[in-house]
């Protein structure tokens, strides 16, 4: 009976034991990270893994990485910024800069913010020459994207900062995906006012603009507050797992 204890208590341990390292592997960011690295290195396409949620390299970027000689790849992945993280920050500053613009700042001093707000990070992060080119060059191609779609300040009264809706999601391969979307309202901003003889034609135009604002406020409120939860959702799968 001793003999049979001490053999179950091994196997159980055992068990423990391994489910225990393997918990570990996969809940801790940097291990689990090196891990679908070795993957996408060394497994055939099929069977490798299409990206790391964590540090965001794609398996093809990975690939184009390993061609480097040995002693330039570390270096070139710490002071790389892949696809998915440009795509990663141009969601972050499009948010950043919608709360800006609620907040009354004009779109210069918006974006002026928010530079000033990257390089001080990277400074703080002891960031490389190099990395510091690349988020300057992403930072230049996200204002080029707003100059673009410059934000409409007003709407016939409706406070429509944040006409262009950003959303970020996880395409089937793991890969992120952004998608831009406007808000358009069934009010014609650019009709020439019609003029009326006739004043119920009037009020009634009046009536019927109201009703078109008041859905259109509705509209926007519930996609914003859709943004603001996916935001979220993003934020606390990948935010808090990338490394700085």
């Amino acid at each position: 009976m001793i003999t049979v204890g001490k053999r179950t208590l091994t196997v159980v341990s055992t068990l423990y034991g391994s489910f225990s390292f393997f918990q570990g592997l996969y809940t801790d960011p940097n291990t689990w990270s090196a891990i679908l690295w070795f993957a996408m290195k060394r497994f055939p396409a099929r069977f490798a893994p299409n990206f790391d949620p964590i540090s965001m390299w794609t398996r093809e970027e990975v690939t184009e990485l390993s061609k480097l000689p040995k002693d330039q790849q570390e270096i070139m992945k710490d002071q790389t910024l892949p696809l998915n993280k440009r795509i990663f920050l141009h969601h972050k500053w499009d948010r950043l800069l919608n709360e800006k613009l609620e907040n009354g700042l004009d779109v210069e001093e918006a974006l002026l913010e928010l530079l000033r707000g990257e390089m001080k990070n990277h400074h703080d992060l002891s960031g490389s020459p190099l990395l510091k080119n690349q988020l300057q060059e992403t930072f230049s191609e996200f204002v080029k994207s707003v100059s673009e779609r410059p934000p409409r300040m007003d709407l016939l009264g409706v406070n429509a900062k944040s006409e262009a809706v950003t959303l970020c999601a996880e395409k089937g391969d793991g890969s992120a995906r952004v998608a831009k979307f406007m808000l358009v309202p069934d009010i014609d901003v650019f009709k020439p006012e019609e003029f009326y003889e006739d004043a119920v034609d009037v009020d009634k135009k009046r009536m019927d603009n109201e009703v078109d604002k008041e859905c259109y406020k509705i509209a926007r409120e519930e996609a914003v507050s859709q943004s603001k939860f996916m935001n979220s959702a993003i934020k606390f799968k990948y935010y808090g797992k990338i490394k700085a």
